[in-house]
């Protein structure tokens, strides 16, 4: 589920980040699993851009509650949480100032 936003986010960390191109397509990789992951929960319909960030701030407390994404994040040794964490980041930047 590539949306313009992440898109979007890659632009962003290409020009403003030391982060590799590979990182940012793994950062991406986990931001669509971890979208798709929280659609069928129900808490979003399309993107992490449907929410304010503090709520995504929020979600992802909650999101890596479950022993199942905390157990996933550590066999990829905190990649997710380094997406969720950086997806954060780029939100704060650009979208709600």
């Amino acid at each position: 589920m590539k949306t313009k936003t992440y898109q979007e986010f890659a632009n962003y960390f290409l020009k403003n980040s030391a982060l590799s191109e590979k990182s940012i397509r793994n950062y991406i990789g986990g931001l669509n699993k971890i979208t798709r992951d929280i659609i069928e929960y129900d808490y979003i319909k399309m993107s992490l851009d449907e929410i304010e960030v503090d709520q995504i701030q929020s979600l992802k407390n909650d999101y890596f509650e479950l022993p199942k994404h905390k157990a996933e994040d550590i066999k990829a040794k905190n990649m997710y949480n380094a997406a969720f964490n950086n997806y954060i980041k780029y939100r704060r930047d650009t979208y709600d100032k």
